[in-house]
Protein backbone atom coordinates (compact mmCIF):
# COMPACT_ATOMS: atom_id res chain seq x y z
CA UNK A 1 0.00 0.00 0.00
CA UNK A 2 2.06 3.12 -1.13
CA UNK A 3 -0.03 5.22 1.38
CA UNK A 4 1.62 3.28 4.35
CA UNK A 5 5.52 3.72 2.51
CA UNK A 6 7.89 5.58 4.64
CA UNK A 7 9.47 8.23 2.84
CA UNK A 8 6.18 9.07 0.56
CA UNK A 9 6.22 12.36 -0.31
CA UNK A 10 2.52 14.38 -1.50
CA UNK A 11 2.63 17.83 -2.82
CA UNK A 12 -0.11 20.43 -3.22
CA UNK A 13 -0.47 23.71 -4.93
CA UNK A 14 -3.76 24.50 -2.50
CA UNK A 15 -4.98 22.99 0.93
CA UNK A 16 -8.44 23.46 1.24
CA UNK A 17 -9.24 21.20 4.42
CA UNK A 18 -6.17 21.33 6.26
CA UNK A 19 -6.42 19.63 9.64
CA UNK A 20 -3.26 21.26 12.05
CA UNK A 21 -2.49 20.69 15.72
CA UNK A 22 -5.51 19.99 18.22
CA UNK A 23 -7.53 19.95 14.81
CA UNK A 24 -7.33 23.08 13.97
CA UNK A 25 -8.67 24.14 10.37
CA UNK A 26 -6.49 25.63 7.60
CA UNK A 27 -6.47 26.29 3.92
CA UNK A 28 -4.15 27.86 1.65
CA UNK A 29 -5.24 29.51 -1.83
CA UNK A 30 -3.77 28.00 -4.77
CA UNK A 31 -0.43 29.52 -6.11
CA UNK A 32 0.55 30.93 -2.70
CA UNK A 33 3.05 28.78 -0.76
CA UNK A 34 4.30 25.13 -1.35
CA UNK A 35 2.99 22.22 0.36
CA UNK A 36 4.38 18.85 1.45
CA UNK A 37 3.61 16.37 3.62
CA UNK A 38 6.50 13.76 4.16
CA UNK A 39 5.23 10.25 5.65
CA UNK A 40 7.40 8.72 7.95
CA UNK A 41 7.70 5.78 10.51
CA UNK A 42 9.30 5.75 13.45
CA UNK A 43 11.94 3.17 13.38
CA UNK A 44 13.77 6.08 10.86
CA UNK A 45 13.56 8.82 13.29
CA UNK A 46 16.03 9.20 15.67
CA UNK A 47 14.97 12.70 17.59
CA UNK A 48 11.26 13.53 18.79
CA UNK A 49 8.82 13.81 16.10
CA UNK A 50 8.02 17.49 17.49
CA UNK A 51 11.77 18.77 15.83
CA UNK A 52 10.50 17.69 12.46
CA UNK A 53 8.92 20.92 11.60
CA UNK A 54 11.49 23.20 12.20
CA UNK A 55 14.73 20.88 11.19
CA UNK A 56 12.66 21.06 7.86
CA UNK A 57 12.08 24.30 7.66
CA UNK A 58 15.72 24.96 8.28
CA UNK A 59 16.87 22.58 5.27
CA UNK A 60 15.10 24.34 3.29
CA UNK A 61 16.12 27.68 3.54
CA UNK A 62 19.31 26.30 3.27
CA UNK A 63 18.77 24.40 0.32
CA UNK A 64 17.45 27.84 -1.10
CA UNK A 65 20.59 29.61 0.07
CA UNK A 66 22.50 27.03 -1.62
CA UNK A 67 20.57 27.87 -4.93
CA UNK A 68 20.23 31.05 -5.09
CA UNK A 69 22.54 33.40 -2.64
CA UNK A 70 21.55 36.70 -3.51
CA UNK A 71 18.34 35.52 -0.87
CA UNK A 72 20.60 34.63 1.78
CA UNK A 73 20.00 37.06 4.67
Amino acid sequence: DPARRSGLVVVAAEQTAGRGRLRRQWAAPPGLGLLVSVGLKPPHLQLPPTHLPILAGLAVRAAICALAPVLAP
